[in-house]
């Protein structure tokens, strides 16, 4: 699919330049591009088009799973997609632990920890330390 964007002015020539666009493609390799016409270097006003293009390799199996997602989106079918009632109530569940969240205790690197780690251990004899705390290197 290429996405053509608005015809740029014809500063480097009589003739309009072509279009600036962005280009997606799904098979048979996953791409995205997007071109512009750009000045090229040296004291001459001249332009030229050029592509930015980021790919990726992926398996059969992958390959065959996304575009089996976008048929279905493109064909109107929701089967492969999340309702709407299903993520409001995700989000019922996990929004109040993201609101209450744990608070972080600082603590001097190469120690054991913060001194409230220390409380969380107290009733059980504290921490036990198989051997002594090397000296901190400075």
């Amino acid at each position: 699919m290429i996405v053509k964007l608005r015809q740029p002015p014809a500063i480097y020539a009589d003739s309009a330049p072509p279009h600036n666009y962005f280009r997606f493609r799904v098979t048979p390799n996953l791409e995205i591009a997007a071109a512009a016409l750009v000045k090229e270097s040296g004291e001459e006003m001249r332009g030229k088009m050029t592509e930015l293009m980021a790919a990726a390799s992926l398996d059969a199996a992958e390959l065959m799973a996304y575009e089996e997602l976008l048929d279905e989106a493109m064909h109107g079918s929701q089967a492969g997609f999340a309702r709407e009632d299903y993520v409001e109530e995700a989000w019922r569940i996990v929004d109040p632990i993201l609101d209450n969240a744990t608070p972080l205790n600082p603590y001097q690197p190469g120690t054991w920890g913060p001194a409230q780690a220390d409380a969380l251990v107290a009733d059980d004899g504290g921490w036990f330390n198989p051997r002594p705390p090397a000296p901190l290197k400075s």
